[in-house]
């Protein structure tokens, strides 16, 4: 899903300047911590470049979060992604730069 070197902003990381950085620092912790995470069909945007090889997505999301003694919260928030494709028509869509972020002024709760 990510390329190698995609560069991404997260929750708990201020900057990723990899893959492997992005799923140990951030996507791992928080991933284990998350249940019933889904995209909103609206507002949902893409912007596509004329090549159609790159593309910016836009949207917001809602999970549930899991605090201590396993009690569930509901999350929401808002990410930008942005996916670059490969060479040919079976290439897949990677992600070179991801930024997802709780909804402003959320009330946070521990993980």
């Amino acid at each position: 899903m990510f390329d190698p070197d995609c560069r991404c902003f997260g929750t708990l990381i201020e900057f990723a300047e990899n893959r492997e950085r992005l799923l140990q620092s951030q996507w791992i912790p928080i991933w284990s911590g998350t249940r019933s995470f889904r995209f909103l069909a609206a507002p949902f945007e893409v912007i596509l470049s004329e090549d159609r090889r790159l593309a910016c997505v836009l949207t917001l999301w809602e999970s549930k979060g899991v605090a201590a003694g396993k009690k569930t919260f509901a999350r929401r928030g808002r990410c930008s992604m942005v996916l670059r494709r490969g060479d040919g028509k079976s290439a897949r869509w990677l992600a070179v730069h991801t930024h997802f972020s709780i909804k402003p002024n959320a009330k946070l709760q521990p993980l």
